[in-house]
């Protein structure tokens, strides 16, 4: 006699994102992408405010966020921080878990995950707010010159149960 082993169905597992208004903190849209505004010059855009949350699991752990392309070269030096972020750059990052309105960001992405995996040492580290879901996102990018359009992509890591 055999028996057939039985495999539970894989999780209908949503990952969803949120931006917020940058001055008020209120919930703007569900995003499909990101649309940083026109940059100048050796300035910084207003950062982009979003939160991720994922359904159809009990808890996300070990979550990271992977700058993987850019249509601009990554620059960033100064001391490394303890979620893998740098003290100064072109690619702006900060997290929190209140709101505040931000025009400028402390923190930068080191470099491109250029073969996109998790344990890639340019992802950094983002804080579970609750079991499904993290704090505030602020993101935001300079370049030595005017740019109307470009293309940034980032990624999502995580564990589930």
């Amino acid at each position: 006699m055999s028996t057939i082993p039985t495999i539970s169905p894989f999780p209908l597992v949503k990952v969803v994102m949120v931006e917020y208004d940058s001055v008020t903190g209120e919930p703007l849209r569900t995003l499909d992408s990101l649309n940083f505004e026109r940059t100048s010059p050796n300035f910084f855009c207003t950062p982009i405010v979003i939160k991720m949350n994922v359904s159809g699991v009990t808890k996300i752990t070990n979550i990271r966020l992977g700058l993987i392309k850019s249509f601009y070269p990554v620059t960033s030096d100064g001391t490394l921080n303890s979620d893998g972020s740098m003290s100064i750059g072109n690619f702006g990052f900060e997290q929190s878990t209140t709101f505040t309105p931000k025009t400028s960001l402390s923190s930068f992405f080191s470099a491109i995950n250029e073969n996109k995996t998790t344990s890639d040492s340019h992802n950094i580290k983002i804080n579970n707010l609750s079991d499904n879901g993290t704090g505030y996102i602020y993101l935001s990018l300079k370049t030595n010159n005017s740019v109307d359009r470009g293309y940034v992509g980032y990624k999502w890591f995580f564990d589930f149960i």
